[in-house]
């Protein structure tokens, strides 16, 4: 067929591939580019940041002071009489023990000033200062107010305090004003970078004091674009605005408001941006123009080598296409002195060619060779599914062993992290990383369980559980689950059963599984509105009840080309770049597959802007209530205390080559009043173990030397250990691992990461006699 006219040649393909190489590079660089100038600007802002928590520190400093000498001149005997001499005696003794005291003072509850550090020539009435009026209804110190002092004439932060008779009745307030000469020294004793300045400003954009030079630009106004730029972005509540400044230089300023001054005073850092800048700009014109070097460059030598060598060889080729497509099936290419991609390319051709002349012979051979041709396809048929079994167990072995790596560090991960959130003396900010830490660490763990899940499912590993259970206690469960993300969109969350009791006999765990996919996705992706999970049997016979899961939200709905790809794996409904949502897309995909498992199917129901019902059925056995179905879960506080209460009287052994998880597992138990020895294999385990004393054993599977298997092997063999409780604490989490554990003699099994919780009840449960 000849090629169409539209087709672009192979010439220009060359070009635009080798632009699409270059493309990515000048991508990368403008990213690199972006991400330096955004470092930049950030360490401009922690700069700013560290400059604002020091004047905040000097700040609570000089409240403290404020706060102390209004509260001694309140509870003075010289101010008892309300004698202005003594008052003013005493307001001088107390400012020679204070720093930055501009006045001090006393003025009676009808505002007028009758004493003062700074000597008043004529009465002075402060009714309608704010900080006299706040003192006048207040319990204590007032809220810092920005003036003009009428006694001083300086500007200071001026502080009242009331002074109250034993009747609650106001006799006097005692007032302090501080200067904000402060601001200078603090300034002063900072290294700031070349360039850099910062302000003392006023809400209204006046300048009071400025570093480096605060004298040379006291008293310099900000131009009054800047000034009005700087108004606006107070108002707005910014913290941050570019603007030319009282040097006529365009800097990027960075805004704290003084918490003294109640809003009226703001310290400015402010940096020149473009010189911050230049070096990362300059090195990004540098690396565009390398590239533009390199990209004549290489144009240059693909015109000249590289396609004249490609269209040569074409040409050949296609000359040997049209010979073998006339019949001459013995042509060959010659690969002497070829570039090694034509080489090979006419090598493939020789085969190609001998491949086509091989079975040309084998065509006239066929009906008297057939037997023996189907012998050997069978062959090869036999060791094709032989090599996939083989790379079946190489995945199943690859997946146990990351299932093993990825959950010995993650239990150490978890556990540090529940020993620091319940270490006593933690601050504001500790408290919340750590509490981010064990989320995100949380959310990786179900990942991993979401990605073996599904390797188990598609490998028929996956075993199902047959025990009662209530299907109503399921859905509260669930329900209690997805409660608190709910709760902070401000979501309901309702449960419907029918008939109701109803109990089954099945996998509860799986089912709870699916049904919490479901139930999590919902709340993620819905805004507003409510949640309900329902349950009901939509058909019976005398030995099974096909029972239909639901949840049903109040969402955006989905699309018909949407629905159609859900329950896929690693498929998710928004598969952009800038989607709101994360998550892996296993959940429904698990959730399809755990419902085939158990004789059902899953499905969704939906319309935009309708909201969305997503459900699986299962068939299921008729159950009946149970004592063990209606138990309690027992409260993690309570098994807490009781083994707290019989910890000196146990002695436990915990075997684990690795050190991190060795010292979680000790701090755990110590927290539980437990005293435990340690092993790091299971050789040393033997050993301890054979001089006797222990009450349980906790035992990691995979160890140098004697591994858990081995170690409890040979316990169960000595005489006077086989009722010693042993207990499997391990990161191989598959079915088979437990199994092996158990067959092997030890009595239970905990998964890595270990959950504290479940680690305290375990060991409650093997420890009865003790315990209570």
């Amino acid at each position: 067929m000849a090629p169409s006219l539209t087709t672009p040649s192979l010439k220009r393909r060359l070009w635009l591939v080798l632009l699409l190489a270059i493309a990515p590079l000048a991508a990368l660089i403008l990213f690199h580019y972006q991400s330096e100038r955004h470092k930049t600007i950030e360490g401009m802002r922690q700069q700013a940041r560290l400059m604002a928590r020091i004047v905040h520190i000097e700040e609570a400093a000089a409240e403290r002071q404020v706060r102390q000498l209004l509260a001694t001149m309140a509870r003075s005997n010289d101010l008892a009489d309300l004698d202005p001499q003594a008052c003013t005696e005493l307001t001088q003794r107390l400012a020679q023990s204070a720093d930055d005291i501009a006045n001090l003072g006393a003025v009676t509850p009808d505002g007028q000033v009758f004493c003062s550090l700074v000597p008043t020539p004529h009465p002075v009435d402060v009714r309608n200062r704010t900080w006299f009026q706040q003192a006048r209804s207040g319990p204590g110190l007032t809220k810092g107010q920005f003036l003009v002092g009428r006694i001083s004439g300086k500007v200071s932060i001026t502080f009242g305090y009331p002074v109250r008779a034993p009747d609650n009745t106001l006799r006097a307030v005692t007032f302090a004003a501080t200067d904000i000469t402060w601001f200078d020294r603090l300034t002063t004793r900072q290294q700031l970078p070349e360039g850099w300045t910062s302000i003392l400003f006023t809400a209204t954009g006046e300048p009071l004091s400025r570093y480096p030079d605060p004298d040379k630009w006291r008293h310099t106004r900000l131009p009054e674009e800047s000034r009005q730029k700087f108004i606006e972005t107070v108002r707005s509540g910014k913290d941050e605005v570019e603007m030319e400044g009282l040097d006529g230089v365009v800097r990027l300023f960075f805004l704290e408001p003084v918490t003294l001054a109640n809003g009226d005073l703001f310290v400015s850092v402010a940096a020149p941006l473009r010189q911050v800048l230049a070096p990362v700009e300059q090195k990004l014109w540098q690396q565009l123009g390398a590239i533009a070097v390199a990209a004549l460059t290489s144009l240059l030598l693909a015109r000249y080598f590289l396609y004249r060598l490609v269209e040569r060889g074409m040409q050949r080729l296609a000359e040997a296409f049209r010979q073998v497509r006339a019949g001459r099936l013995d042509t060959r290419l010659s690969t002497h002195r070829l570039p090694q991609e034509l080489a090979e390319l006419s090598e493939h051709f020789n085969d190609t060619a001998s491949e086509l002349q091989r079975r040309a012979q084998e065509l006239k051979l066929h009906q008297e060779n057939l037997e023996e041709l189907v012998i050997a396809r069978t062959a090869e048929l036999q060791q094709a599914k032989a090599q996939a079994e083989a790379a079946n167990r190489a995945k199943s072995a690859f997946l146990a062993n990351m299932s093993h790596e990825i959950r010995t560090p993650m239990n150490a991960i978890l556990g540090l992290c529940h020993l620091m959130q319940h270490k006593p003396g933690r601050s504001p900010e500790d408290t919340d990383a750590l509490h981010k830490i064990d989320t995100s660490a949380r959310h990786l763990l179900r990942i991993i369980n979401d990605i073996l899940d599904l390797s188990k499912i598609e490998s028929g590993r996956l075993e199902l559980e047959n025990i009662d259970f209530s299907v109503e206690g399921v859905l509260d469960q669930v329900c209690a689950m997805v409660g608190e993300a709910a709760q902070a969109k401000q979501l309901t969350v309702l449960t419907r059963c029918e008939p109701s009791p109803l109990w089954l006999k099945g996998d509860v765990t799986r089912i709870r599984q699916a049904l919490l996919n479901l139930a999590g996705n919902a709340v993620k992706f819905t805004a507003s509105g409510s949640i309900v999970l329902t349950a009901r049997v939509t058909a019976r016979t005398d030995q099974t009840l096909t029972v239909r899961f639901a949840v049903t939200d109040t969402g955006s709905g989905l699309s018909p080309e949407i629905q159609a790809q859900l329950f896929q794996s690693f498929v998710q409904a928004d598969v952009s770049m800038t989607r709101r949502f994360g998550g892996t897309g296993l959940g429904l995909a698990i959730t399809r597959r755990l419902a085939e498992r158990m004789g059902g199917e899953a499905g969704v129901e939906s319309e935009p802007g309708k909201g969305s019902t997503f459900w699986f059925s299962a068939r299921l056995a008729p159950g009946s209530s149970t004592t063990e179905a209606h138990a309690a879960i027992p409260d993690a506080r309570e098994t807490l205390a009781r083994l707290q209460a019989c910890g000196s009287h146990l002695r436990l052994l915990l075997v684990d080559d690795d050190i991190i998880n060795r010292e979680v597992a000790l701090e755990l138990l110590q927290a539980a009043g437990l005293q435990a020895d340690t092993a790091v294999d299971g050789q040393e385990a033997l050993d301890r173990i054979t001089e006797g004393g222990y009450d349980l054993v906790l035992m990691d599977m995979q160890m140098p030397r004697l591994d858990g298997i081995g170690a409890t092997r040979r316990i169960r063999a000595l005489p006077d250990r086989k009722a010693l409780r042993i207990i499997a604490m391990t990161a191989n989490a598959f079915a088979e691992d437990r199994a092996r554990c158990l067959a092997a003699g030890m009595d239970d099994f905990l998964t890595k990461p270990v959950e504290p919780d479940a680690l305290y009840a375990m060991l409650l449960k093997w420890l009865p006699q003790q315990a209570d």
